[in-house]
């Protein structure tokens, strides 16, 4: 913490009501009286204790400013509190987002999935019919095969 130093009043007494006018200002209204009062206490024990007001005035003012940079950190720290939740709310809607056309996107996957399925399953019963064709084109090739070498020994002999 950086020691502040004012400006010493050429004269302690001049930080200070002087005691009479304490006494003056005390016999016209109560509440000045008490305020009064107080510094006449004051001023009596820097006068017996040798406190400089210069230098008391100077450790006001270096705590003022203390009070005065700790209430900005206060407000700074308030600040950045809020815009950090506000961008958390932001984000947190964004996942939402997301969460939620990935849920939609996985949805129609699945459906998509599930109609490729179902036209395997049509496609495999078209071709359940294709073994026995398959069968039945080798049985047609060998007779040719058969026929073929018939009528080529049936030409062969002529």
């Amino acid at each position: 913490m950086s020691k502040v130093t004012a400006e010493k009043p050429e004269r302690p007494s001049e930080s200070f009501p002087s005691v009479a006018a304490a006494l003056t200002a005390s016999s016209q209204d109560p509440r000045r009286s008490q305020e009064n009062d107080a510094y006449a206490q004051a001023r009596l024990i820097m006068t017996k204790t040798g406190i400089d007001a210069g230098q008391l005035e100077s450790l006001e003012q270096d705590a003022q400013q203390c009070v005065a940079a700790l209430l900005d950190i206060v407000s700074r720290t308030n600040n950045a509190a809020a815009y950090i939740t506000a961008l958390s709310a932001q984000n947190l809607e964004a996942y939402q987002m997301c969460v939620e056309s990935t849920g939609d996107n996985v949805n129609k996957s699945v459906l998509a999935a599930n109609k490729y399925i179902e036209k395997c399953r049509e496609i495999n019963e078209v071709f359940r019919g294709v073994e026995p064709l398959y069968e039945r084109i080798q049985e047609i090739k060998k007779l040719l095969d058969i026929y073929e070498k018939l009528v080529a020994q049936a030409l062969r002999q002529r």
